[in-house]
């Protein structure tokens, strides 16, 4: 595919990165996400002298955005329990070298950041386990981001003006993200095409939905996915063989 770029932005009270097709001009190095960076100091005090690991990516921070022959079609991606929105470079950045404009933004009650702290006894400051359980958090950051590329389309300020289509969007999600993208994303006249990733609940709505599985999944096991797709009117499954909940 072509070179990637990627961007943090704040919109609508959500923190939101945004990976693009880049110029062809773009040079340097990928961005390395630090997941250590995402916990908080009082998390570091009790962890003490460990190592976490920086994960490469090809995607380049701020790089000039590309121009295709056409304004480019946009993918949200909603991340799951215990995720944050840059957990999946793999698929964020592949799909932007491919000609998608990739957005997605951290789900506060879900996020990695919140669950950690909830792994000590007793629990340290931060502990939130308000998404687990409880209601969606994600649909506000959702319509965020809906907010957002409509005006990004327009706007010269956004740096996507005229480059990105809001005609043409996606959403995908991975696990507590799967489900959110069933449920709220089919709802959703906006959106033209769903992905759930190990998570999918059935819905009545007319949006092409493809649900990706895993036949050894323990969390979310392959039975009930079966079962949303059979409610749901136009959809298909695509079962990977001896896959787990994180292939």
């Amino acid at each position: 595919g072509v070179p990637v770029g990627v961007r943090t932005i704040e919109h609508g009270g959500a923190t939101v990165e945004i990976w693009y097709p880049a110029t062809e001009a773009t040079d340097g190095p990928g961005e390395a996400i630090d997941f250590g960076a995402a916990l908080s100091d009082a998390v570091w005090e009790r962890l003490g002298d460990v190592q976490v690991d920086t994960i490469p990516t090809r995607a380049v921070r701020d790089a000039n955005v590309r121009r295709g022959e056409e304004p480019f079609p946009v993918v949200l991606f909603s991340h799951g329990f215990g995720g944050l929105r840059t957990q999946s470079p793999d698929l964020t950045v592949h799909l932007a070298s491919r000609g998608y404009v990739v957005i997605s933004a951290d789900h506060p009650g879900r996020m990695f950041s919140d669950i950690i702290p909830c792994m000590f006894s007793p629990a340290v400051e931060g502990c939130d386990l308000e998404g687990f359980g409880g209601a969606d958090p994600a649909p506000v950051q959702g319509e965020a981001l809906l907010d957002w590329i409509t005006w990004a389309a327009e706007a010269r300020s956004s740096g996507f003006e005229g480059r990105i289509d809001p005609e043409r969007i996606g959403m995908t999600g991975h696990s507590a993200g799967g489900f959110t993208t069933s449920t709220w994303g089919s709802a959703q006249p906006a959106i033209d095409a769903l992905l759930p990733m190990a998570g999918a609940v059935a819905h009545e709505g007319s949006v092409p939905t493809r649900m990706l599985s895993g036949t050894c999944d323990a969390v979310v096991e392959q039975d009930g996915i079966d079962s949303a797709h059979d409610g749901t009117p136009d959809s298909e499954v695509v079962a990977l063989t001896g896959a787990g909940h994180l292939a």
